[in-house]
């Protein structure tokens, strides 16, 4: 049997104005950080699902060459299926550096809950 590494994020909205908890767990060494953000700058009428490239000192920096990233449950609101990513009025969006091409997402599937996210270029 092959370990996969996985990492599992999740952010629950705490009410109206409440803030938000973020749970991230990295399933492969068992490390893991939950916080508490308060906030009450969110209406509740939209989600995100984000690869970011980094900044550090005000500038970006190149993009990881990560190859691929599998997301496997994109839920919004709960985990039926009724609540997959699909299920909601949506937009796919590529990562771009002025016009170079740096990352895109790949279609939906699984009843709109499962798609993949993949690198092209570093800066």
């Amino acid at each position: 049997m092959t370990c996969r590494p996985a990492f599992i994020a999740e952010v629950n909205r705490l009410g109206s104005g409440g803030g938000f908890n973020f749970y991230m767990h990295d399933t492969y060494s068992g490390s893991g950080v939950v916080f508490q953000v308060s906030s009450n700058n969110y209406d509740g009428r939209n989600a995100d699902f984000i690869v970011e490239r980094p900044y550090y000192g005000g500038s970006p920096r190149n993009l990881t060459n990560y190859s691929y990233i599998n997301v496997l449950d994109a839920w919004v609101n709960g985990t039926a299926p009724s609540n997959g990513v699909g299920n909601y009025t949506h937009s796919a969006v590529n990562m771009y550096n002025g016009p170079d091409l740096l990352a895109y997402p790949g279609a939906l599937s699984n009843s709109g809950q499962t798609f993949t996210d993949y690198y092209v270029a570093c800066s």
